[in-house]
């Protein structure tokens, strides 16, 4: 049985955090005001959380506004440490989740349009030796904001931090996938 070790929060803790999530740029000053602390007794407070790993802070690439596409696949995998090694450094990689039930593994991918989605998940994961089952869908719309936490640095080398040549796939070279952003054969028009 997977067990986690949780670190209770109390309600000015708890109140702190849902400030700092609604607008991470509040100022010390105006949490204390609403929470009723000095401003001192905040900061000491969200220097904890900070040291514990429960609060951070973010910035990313909100995936609706920028026009992405988000794919959830879940996965049946032999070995699951080798579908999301394969994955670690792609720059279309939201995350992975290790899964109970029929599927032992939930991908969650990126892409510039559908096409190149599809064909990330048919070449990358179909096609792999360590994966037995994919069910993938295409999520419409979040209730939530989503954000991409870009890894991308903008580096171009001539095959993807996975290993591949786009060069020699034949999703993209039929024009179905417009390629990895961390390659020289990009023809996306984000990642430029």
């Amino acid at each position: 049985m997977v067990t986690q070790e949780i670190t209770p929060l109390d309600s000015k803790d708890m109140q702190i955090v849902s400030l700092l999530s609604v607008n991470p740029d509040v100022s010390q000053e105006e949490i204390a005001s609403k929470v009723r602390l000095s401003q001192p007794a905040i900061g000491m407070r969200i220097k904890k959380l900070k040291a514990l790993g429960i609060l951070s802070k973010q910035w990313g690439l909100n995936l609706q506004k920028a026009g992405l596409y988000l794919g959830k696949v879940d996965i049946a995998a032999k070995s699951i440490k080798d579908v999301l090694k394969r994955f670690e450094r792609c720059p279309f990689f939201l995350n992975g989740f290790i899964t109970s039930g029929r599927n032992n593994l939930c991908l969650l991918l990126i892409g510039e349009d559908l096409s190149s989605l599809q064909s990330m998940i048919d070449h990358h994961l179909r096609e792999n030796s360590a994966v037995e089952r994919v069910e993938d869908c295409i999520i419409i719309s979040a209730s939530k904001k989503i954000l991409y936490l870009m890894g991308y640095t903008g580096e171009k080398a001539s095959a993807g931090p996975c290993g591949s040549s786009c060069e020699t796939c034949p999703c993209y070279r039929s024009g179905d996938c417009l390629g990895c952003p961390a390659s020289t054969s990009y023809r996306g028009k984000l990642w430029r």
